[in-house]
């Protein structure tokens, strides 16, 4: 028993290093690569990471065979990260549907997450819609796709069905322009390459400690 925890205990001090070892490896490897990539000196001072954090609104338009709004507020990271930019929020709002085929105004209570940024300028979301016409209520799902930058969007959806049937008031297919923006507790955060790599570094390190 003795013989078999020392060489337990033997082997976890042998990976431990081994581990340090591959991390540094890997720290050298990565500050080599970002030093060929541009060799100038002022490539470590230039800024990779930008970024704005911010609560603001989100004001869009829904338009299918049923039309409406839509306002949320929430949280929103806007900027860019390397040579991308790269956008997303995070909110809670209601969509207001008007439609012919119902005697009452349509509200939706919903959290919703949208992202768009990238050199396609591709965007998308995911809502949860608590709709209701005040004498009953259905939960949809509603991953959405299409294109945007900087909040703008422009995508399509498709309203997922949780457990309910079909009902004529609420589309299947819902198209939406949006657009968020932030307006109080902004933050902007700013970062160099060097900046970045010593955080890295600094990361890696404590990880192995």
């Amino acid at each position: 028993m003795p013989r078999i925890l020392i060489s337990v205990t033997f082997g976890l001090l042998i990976s431990i290093q081994l581990s340090s070892q591959n991390d540094s490896l890997k720290i050298d490897r990565l500050k080599r690569r970002i030093e060929l990539q541009l060799p100038d000196s002022t490539y470590w001072d230039s800024v990779y990471y930008d970024r704005e954090r911010s609560y603001g609104f989100t004001l869009g338009t829904e338009l299918g065979k049923n039309k409406g709004i839509e306002l949320g507020i929430g949280r929103i990271n806007k900027g860019i990260i390397g040579h991308h930019m790269s956008n997303y929020g995070i909110y809670l709002g209601t969509e207001i549907i008007w439609t012919e085929s119902a005697d009452k105004t349509i509200w939706g209570p919903k959290i919703g997450l949208w992202f768009d940024g990238g050199s396609s300028l591709g965007a998308g979301g995911f809502n949860f819609v608590y709709y209701t016409n005040q004498n009953e209520a259905h939960l949809r799902l509603r991953p959405e796709i299409g294109l945007g930058l900087m909040g703008f969007q422009i995508v399509y959806g498709y309203n997922i069905r949780l457990g309910n049937s079909k009902v004529y008031w609420i589309n299947d297919h819902n198209f939406k322009i949006s657009y968020s923006f932030g307006v109080f507790s902004k933050k902007r955060i700013q970062l160099t390459y060097k900046e970045g790599f010593e955080k890295y570094k600094l990361r890696k390190l404590n990880n192995v400690l």
